[in-house]
């Protein structure tokens, strides 16, 4: 394992308790984005959700603008969420403040 696929998947062991059911957060935001048909998909969805700014600020250079789980929640919908909390043994919330937490 890599180090920052150590240090993501221990950062959403805290964020989500220990309930991550040995999922890593990179994992989740890979499958997130594969999901979606890649970054380009991503980006469409928080831009179709009013939130083209922040993911293009996430992409581009200069301050990355942040997302609460709301959001995400907004973005992603419920089918999405659900799908990834299924498959990393966690809540859809857990999902969507983990994923706030790491896309800024």
């Amino acid at each position: 394992m890599g180090l920052l696929d150590g240090l993501v998947g221990q950062a959403l062991g805290q964020i989500t308790g220990g309930q991550a059911g040995g999922g890593s957060m990179l994992a989740m935001v890979t499958e997130l984005i594969q999901g979606q048909g890649g970054l380009s998909g991503l980006a469409q969805k928080f831009e179709q959700s009013g939130l083209g700014e922040q993911a293009k600020s996430w992409v581009g250079t200069g301050a990355n603008l942040p997302v609460n789980a709301d959001q995400i929640s907004a973005a992603l919908g419920g089918g999405t969420l659900g799908n990834l909390a299924a498959k990393f043994g966690i809540s859809p919330d857990q999902v969507s403040g983990a994923l706030a937490n790491v896309l800024p």
